[in-house]
């Protein structure tokens, strides 16, 4: 965020100070997708939310933090309030109308995260749609979208050998004659042996599904978003982008804000949001790329440090108080434009 430096001040003063810049700098122009008027927009939030487990163990599932929160469920409770309390300073308080959240055990996780986000919450402003597919493979961290607005499934996923690729597509039909396909994924990560390959293959399976939905319509709008594992221009990136015409939402963004995770004093930008030119010159509604942001200030970075990193909520050894995520959310906007889309069909 800009104007990060500033006069000194009270520390109880600051912190207000801080969450009242947040919420208005990201603060949608409206409540109700139904009632927009032209200009006015949705704010779309992704974010790996770091294993955000359930509180029941999954025997089939060997890992140190999925078993530590089945048998403290206190911290499943808190790490869903925490993931909440974060999304509820985008958007005035009211939390984003989209949120694409990665790191996802399973349904009931997800349901969870869901539960906390809604507390309190009355009619249009809870989350009442959600997509999600539940896999059986891997750690299971599993993307999901939840919304205020109606959405639906996609594409049920690309097919691999073993289970299901981290892919999870819905489809926002704000405007029956454009739907917006939003396709979220989490690729594998590299500490992984021969992870390059794997990636490499959520790489051409997402380009498969681009390519297949523009063979249907060749002015589809579709988003493509998560937490790819790879920076910005590199050849396992390039199978996705190479010659397919989508629009970096965060390269507008200062490079030096652009990371999204830092390992070892070093920043990473391995989150990232594409959108096709369609969805950019969308009618009825539009990506807005100059919206496009990192949220990378107080109080999801960690206090205390200079190198800008996230505050995790971390596992069963973590020392020192708890964060939110290992990750900073990316935020974008779709803005209602008040065209109609005519004889798309």
């Amino acid at each position: 965020m800009s104007g990060r430096r500033g006069l000194r001040v009270p520390g109880a003063l600051a912190t207000v100070l801080v969450l009242a810049a947040l919420v208005w700098r990201y603060l949608p122009g409206t409540q109700r997708a139904d009632s927009l008027r032209s200009g006015e927009s949705l704010l779309v939030c992704i974010w790996n939310v770091e294993n955000l487990f359930d509180d029941q163990d999954d025997l089939a599932l060997e890992d140190e933090i999925e078993d530590w929160m089945a048998r403290e469920p206190r911290w499943v409770e808190e790490k869903a309030r925490r993931v909440a309390e974060a999304l509820r300073l985008l958007g005035g308080g009211r939390g984003p109308d989209l949120i694409g959240l990665m790191e996802v055990e399973n349904r009931r996780a997800l349901e969870l995260a869901r539960a906390a986000l809604n507390e309190g919450r009355s009619g249009g402003e809870r989350y009442e749609w959600l997509v999600h597919r539940d896999l059986r493979t891997g750690r299971r961290i599993e993307p999901a979208w939840l919304a205020r607005v109606p959405i639906r499934p996609g594409s049920p996923g690309a097919r691999r050998r073993g289970g299901s690729r981290r892919i999870v597509e819905a489809v926002l039909e704000l405007d029956p004659q454009q739907p917006i396909h939003l396709l979220l994924s989490h690729w594998t990560s590299r500490r992984q042996a021969r992870s390059g390959e794997q990636r490499a293959g959520y790489a051409r399976e997402l380009r498969l599904r681009l390519d297949e939905l523009r063979s249907r319509d060749p002015n589809v709008a579709v988003v493509l978003a998560g937490d790819f594992n790879e920076e910005a221009g590199t050849p396992v990136l390039r199978l996705l982008t190479d010659g397919a015409g989508l629009i970096d939402l965060l390269a507008s963004v200062e490079p030096h804000r652009q990371p999204t995770l830092v390992y070892q004093g070093r920043g990473y930008g391995y989150d990232h949001v594409w959108a096709t030119r369609s969805a950019v010159a969308g009618l009825g509604w539009r990506v807005e790329p100059g919206s496009a942001d990192v949220v990378d200030g107080p109080p999801l970075r960690e206090p205390k440090r200079t190198d800008r990193r996230p505050w995790r909520f971390g596992g069963p050894g973590h020392v020192g108080a708890r964060g939110y995520s290992d990750h900073f959310p990316v935020i974008f906007r779709l803005v209602k434009t008040g065209a109609v889309a005519v004889g798309r069909r």
